[in-house]
């Protein structure tokens, strides 16, 4: 059985859940698939497999910068963005989106991680939630097909093979390969 994907992965702190909540329910209204680790709990799931899963199949990680984001920096935070960066280096596609709170600074990103710094963002001070939602449901269209992904596999040390994957309801097909 093929594993759930998610189009998108909120990481964010409990601090921010009203802003959150408005940001999820603005995707969710352009039909993003959204994970968020508390519609997927259920009772007697192990938190660390299910954010785990959420990390490693959803599309993009949207990292949710404020104030509270860089002065808590839980274990669980500091966690999932660590993971992105894995992810990112792993795919070698950007899976980092970051979205700056009108409290956050460069400055204050910058001191916590350089390498957001260096990430376009899109700022709570510049545009609402249902743009952000805009924004990335046009994102999602741009960088290919829903549920469209490229993977690239080292098979030795003189070629790598890029491969384009469909997935759609439930199926999958190899539509080329790239030597």
């Amino acid at each position: 059985m093929e594993p759930k994907r998610w189009d998108v992965f909120i990481c964010h702190v409990s601090e921010d859940i009203e802003y959150i909540q408005q940001l999820k329910e603005a995707l969710v209204r352009e039909k993003i698939d959204v994970f968020f680790a508390k519609d997927e709990l259920s009772w007697g799931c192990e938190l660390h497999r299910v954010i785990n899963d959420g990390l490693r199949y959803s599309k993009y990680g949207l990292v949710v910068l404020s104030k509270q984001f860089v002065e808590k920096c839980s274990k669980w935070t500091s966690t999932e963005l660590s993971s992105l960066h894995s992810k990112s280096r792993l795919s070698s596609q950007d899976c980092i989106l970051p979205v700056w709170k009108k409290d956050i600074t460069e400055v204050e990103v910058g001191n916590f991680d350089m390498t957001l710094v260096g990430i376009k963002a899109l700022k709570e001070e510049d545009m609402s939630v249902d743009q952000m939602a805009m924004e990335l449901k046009k994102k999602l269209r741009n960088d290919g097909c829903w549920g469209c992904s490229i993977r690239k596999t080292q098979h030795d040390k003189s070629k790598t093979i890029t491969r384009i994957v469909l997935e759609d309801a439930g199926s999958k097909a190899e539509v080329g390969t790239n030597v």
